[in-house]
């Protein structure tokens, strides 16, 4: 492909689809709504966008952001070197969210007595909006999240 290209996938809505990977080397995966059992999205110079309902979800970046709602997330991994990560919805079993250099922003509907919070940074502060860091001491969802040099801004 040359440059400006663009690929479309269409996959019909009663399709079922247990896994989907999408990988780019240059270019930016957006999509409207993905739906499959595992969703794998890697870019190694782009921006990850769109909303996602997937049990397993793998996000990873090497240069480039990540934005995205989820959906029925039981287990999430994302990871970025050089971008932020932002992603908005539920998370039911675990999150494992890293970036070297850029921030974590999770906007979480639950209450925050659902998730133990394990936050490890260089440089990085921690932020959160609706609820203390005392009230994510003890829930049944691990969130770990480290940075480099980023912060974490989480809302519920």
């Amino acid at each position: 492909f040359g440059s400006g290209a663009q690929v479309k996938l269409h996959v019909p809505k009663k399709a079922l689809c247990s896994k989907l990977t999408v990988a780019t080397v240059s270019g930016d995966i957006r999509g409207g709504k993905i739906e499959a059992q595992s969703v794998s999205l890697s870019s190694t110079s782009g921006e990850i966008s769109g909303a996602v309902n997937a049990e397993t979800l793998k996000l990873s970046s090497a240069s480039g952001d990540i934005d995205l709602s989820m959906q029925q997330v039981r287990e999430l991994h994302a990871s970025t070197v050089s971008g932020d990560i932002r992603l908005a919805g539920a998370i039911q079993a675990s999150a494992e969210l890293n970036t070297v250099s850029g921030d974590v922003t999770l906007s979480l509907p639950d209450r925050p007595s659902h998730y133990t919070l394990h936050f490890s940074s260089v440089s990085g502060d921690s932020t959160v909006s609706g609820a203390s860091m005392a009230d994510m001491e003890n829930g049944a969802v691990p969130l770990r999240v480290g940075t480099t040099s980023g912060d974490l801004h989480l809302q519920f």
